[in-house]
This record gives C-alpha cells, structure tokens and sequence, in this order.
C-alpha cells in the first residue's frame, strides 16, 4: 500500500507540471487571440479613416480638373498646385495604408502610433488645403464674375 502511495504521488508530481504548462498555453492562446481581434478592430478603423480621406481627396481633385477647363492662366497655376499638393497626400495616406496592411504583430504598435500621428498631419495638412483651394475658387469666382 505504501509503494502505491509513492508511485500514485510520484505520478501526480510528474504530470502536475505538464498540466500547469497545458494551462499556461491555453491562456495564451486566449490572449493571442484576443490581441488579434483588437488588433484587426484598430486596423479596421485606422483603414477606413484614411481610406475616407482619400475619397474626398479624389472627389477634390476632380473638381479641380472640372475647374481648371475654365481658369485663366493664374488660376490654372494656382489649381496645378492645389492638384500636386492634394496628390502628395493622398500619396502619404497611400504609404500609411500600405504600412497598416504589411505591419506585423511585433511591429503594430510602432505602426499603429506613427500611423496616428501620420494621420493627423494629413488631417491637418488637408484642411489646410481644403481652405486654400476654397478660398482660391471664390477668388476666381470673383473675378469671374466682376
């Protein structure tokens, strides 16, 4: 009975370590996948910000197009700028979507922080021309018209 014992208690100390690891990864397992669902939420809403801000991009870049069939000689420099400068970012929402798409999970954190601050100055930078290119219509509008 004693032998028994022994062999019944050397069996459970062999296999409580096993048990607790087995434990250990099915924690992880749950926290991984709990990673890769926020992270899939982030990347998702990061995209479909920035893909939102391209699409009125566009939608300002053919209204240029549409403008500068009429625009005198300034207008039309002042309008090839607006262009250029509406095509740089949506070149840099462009890189930022791309960096979203190949970031791994090592590096989602990295991506993700300079990605926000990415699209905070395409943000800033496209309300700035936003106004610029508003302005500049109404001026020649003015002229236009005058």
């Amino acid at each position: 009975m004693k032998n028994l014992k022994m062999m019944l208690a050397a069996v459970v100390l062999f296999t409580l370590p096993f048990a607790c690891n087995q434990q250990s990864r099915d924690n992880d397992t749950t926290t991984h996948t709990e990673f890769n669902e926020q992270t899939s939420q982030e990347r998702r809403e990061m995209s479909d910000e920035l893909r939102e801000m391209r699409q009125e991009i566009d939608q300002e870049l053919d209204k240029l197009e549409r403008r500068l069939e009429n625009a005198s000689a300034d207008a039309k420099q002042r309008i090839e700028q607006s262009r250029q400068d509406l095509r740089t970012q949506r070149n840099n929402i462009d890189k930022a979507l791309k960096d979203i798409e190949d970031a791994s999970e090592d590096t989602w954190d990295n991506v993700k922080n300079s990605t926000r601050r990415a699209t905070d100055e395409i943000q800033a930078e496209w309300n700035r021309l936003r106004t610029n290119i508003r302005e500049n219509i109404d001026e020649m509008d003015n002229k236009m018209n005058n």
